[in-house]
């Protein structure tokens, strides 16, 4: 399986006991879900692009509270560092 949503499936189906998956799959699909660990994810950008509009609009949209509110309500995600920008 390559997607969290497959492995919820699996599991839905009792076709597998147990799968890696996030909160969010799991409450989408009714199931339990066991936090096994945290993790923090970095979006790296290249410093020549930084400025561009693409990116721009990236940044915008993710350090919005409309986007951390929606990310919240997945469940399971700590949204405390979500846009927060960092020099190298």
């Amino acid at each position: 399986m390559t997607t969290h949503l497959e492995v919820g499936l699996k599991v839905l189906r009792r076709e597998a006991d147990v799968g890696l998956a996030t909160r969010a799959t799991a409450r989408l699909l009714g199931l339990d879900f066991v936090p096994l660990t945290q993790e923090r994810f970095d979006l790296l950008i290249p410093q020549a692009h930084f400025f561009s509009r693409r990116v721009q609009l990236l940044l915008n949209l993710v350090g919005s509270r409309a986007f951390r509110a929606q990310l919240a309500a997945l469940g399971g995600y700590d949204t405390s560092e979500t846009g927060r920008l960092r020099a190298p």
